[in-house]
């Protein structure tokens, strides 16, 4: 009797999406808001009804929506187990033509433009991970639980949609960064609420005159690195591979944790005349964002390297090989007292290597601090 009151049973609803082409998950699974059962309804659970969620992904017939139904029982606010109830796909860009355009534009009685026909299913045995193996669903026997469901876009969404990462799904109440404290998506696509998100400040500043002081030996320490790299990974054989830097990019962008929030300002660095060290870019970058920068965002800055290589130089047929490289990153938040945003004095902060890629592709963690550019 004891352990009846202080244990009770939840129900919750988990979201994710799965390329079935790729035959993997993408993005982050989302975690519905908690369902609790009461004694008198543990022999027939309550139906969840008219519950909302969103999603953000590019239109693609290999993508599904994974929809799980898992109960799990909490003890003095900790959750000790939990059991699937089911699980189904929704393909929701299997038919877009299905999506009946029922509102040709926006307006503020009925926010959802466009609704497919209402849909059912029953939900699926075992686990969503079976889709690691195969797509094929149609052998998977069935539950006795149903779900019912309707498709709708809702274009109000899209006055947030790059405070939200690519292939993501959202709930109501979930805090998205760059909202405001007090802010969260609303549970339903007709809450009032909407109104004043879609009322998103734009946020202006201004970046004058970047430089980057390279420590001594920073350039030839690093073409031997990758050289290396490039005789290892890349297929570069030759003795004589050698590689020549062609460009250097500064990138300034706004970060919000989910998303790069802001189209990045990518600068083209030059190698002041006078000293060698020092990459230099004269003027001023004006940069908008429409968000609350106050709330977890951060100034995300990546110094890149664009390298030729070539594994025959003595050739003039041989090939050159291109690749743009990150050395060094660092990101600082907004309201970091290292960014001095009065423009008394310069703001100066350390780009470490600490993350490196050729073309997207990890290759070394260095953080060696005499090897920062900064």
């Amino acid at each position: 009797h004891s352990q009846q009151q202080t244990t009770r049973l939840e129900i919750v609803v988990y979201c994710s999406i799965f390329d079935r082409g790729e035959l993997c998950f993408v993005g982050r699974t989302w975690k519905s808001n908690v369902f609790a059962v009461t004694l008198q309804q543990q022999a027939s659970p309550p139906p969840i009804q008219n519950y909302w969620f969103y999603v953000k992904a590019a239109p693609s017939e290999s993508k599904w929506i994974v929809v799980e139904l898992v109960a799990q029982t909490r003890s003095a606010g900790v959750v000790t187990s939990q059991i699937s109830l089911g699980w189904s796909v929704l393909r929701l860009f299997e038919n877009i033509r299905a999506l009946i355009d029922v509102h040709p534009s926006e307006n503020h009685n009925d926010p959802l433009q466009r609704q497919s026909k209402p849909q059912s299913v029953y939900l699926w045995q075992g686990s969503p991970l079976h889709l690691l193996v195969s797509a094929d669903t149609a052998s998977i026997p069935e539950t006795a639980t149903k779900l019912s469901f309707r498709f709708f876009t809702f274009k109000k969404l899209s006055h947030l949609a790059h405070l939200l990462s690519n292939d993501c799904i959202a709930g109501g109440d979930n805090a998205i960064d760059g909202l405001g404290d007090a802010l969260a998506l609303p549970a339903t696509p007709f809450d009032t609420d909407w109104a004043q998100l879609c009322r998103l400040q734009l946020t202006e500043f201004r970046i004058s005159s970047p430089v980057i002081v390279l420590p001594d030996g920073f350039d030839t320490q690093m073409l031997q690195t990758l050289t290396a790299i490039r005789k290892e990974s890349f297929g570069g054989s030759d003795d004589a591979t050698c590689a020549r830097i062609v460009a250097r990019e500064l990138s300034i962008c706004c970060f919000n944790g989910r998303n790069i929030i802001a189209e990045p300002s990518m600068i083209q660095l030059q190698v002041d005349a006078h000293n060698h060290h020092v990459l230099a870019w004269h003027g001023e970058i004006n940069m908008n964002v429409t968000a609350n920068l106050h709330h977890n965002c951060w100034l995300l800055i990546s110094f890149y390297v664009e390298i030729a290589w070539n594994d025959k130089p003595s050739s003039v047929q041989s090939p050159q090989y291109h690749h743009r490289i990150c050395v060094g990153r660092e990101v600082v938040s907004m309201t970091s007292a290292q960014l001095i945003v009065s423009g008394a004095q310069r703001t100066e902060l350390t780009l470490a290597p600490q993350y490196s890629w050729i073309d997207d592709r990890p290759i070394f963690n260095n953080s060696n601090s005499d090897s920062n550019s900064n």
